[in-house]
């Protein structure tokens, strides 16, 4: 499930956050999809068949994810999306499966996406905030990481990436 603002802050944080001290900062991207594998089954409990298949591809595309079967998971995920072009769930999974496979651009593409179907979500405004960072696009990377900041001003690891960039761009004092 995606969390709120006020859960993002308590033992998720921690653990999405444990998952980037010690596996590194792809292990964020991972774990986006895990949190919305729950909203999947809102979509496969459809009653009509379309929905159904459609999301039972969603169902597919995730489980290949967890699997570790990327290129299978993003080739299910873009057949969803021709179905269904605004679900979010799919759009931040499918940027997950990119950013995990080093295609920073298009996961860039698709968290962007996902993000102007469900503004302000805090884990895929992380996620982009990452794909920037790890694609050395530091400027962007530091504007998200600047937001996200402002809501989690006591998030030390958000401060630290934030600084690393300010870093990186020479923009210290």
């Amino acid at each position: 499930m995606i969390l709120g603002r006020a859960e993002r802050s308590t033992g998720h944080n921690r653990k999405v956050w444990g998952l980037v001290l010690r596996r590194g900062l792809g292990a964020v991207f991972f774990a986006v999809f895990l949190a919305t594998g729950a909203l999947c089954a809102q979509v496969t409990s459809s009653s009509a068949p379309a929905a159904k298949g459609a999301g039972t591809l969603l169902a597919r595309a995730i489980q290949l994810h967890q699997s570790g079967h990327y290129d299978a998971a993003i080739r299910e995920y873009r057949l969803f999306l021709q179905r269904e072009p605004g679900n979010f769930v799919a759009h931040a999974n499918l940027g997950a499966a990119l950013a995990h496979q080093g295609q920073y651009e298009q996961a860039i593409s698709e968290y962007q996406k996902a993000l102007k179907i469900q503004p302000g979500n805090p884990e895929v405004e992380m996620n982009l905030a990452l794909a920037h960072y790890k694609a050395l696009e530091l400027d962007p990377a530091a504007r998200e990481l600047l937001l996200l900041h402002a809501a989690y001003p006591d998030d030390l690891r958000i401060a630290l990436l934030l600084g690393d960039c300010y870093f990186r761009l020479g923009k210290y004092r």
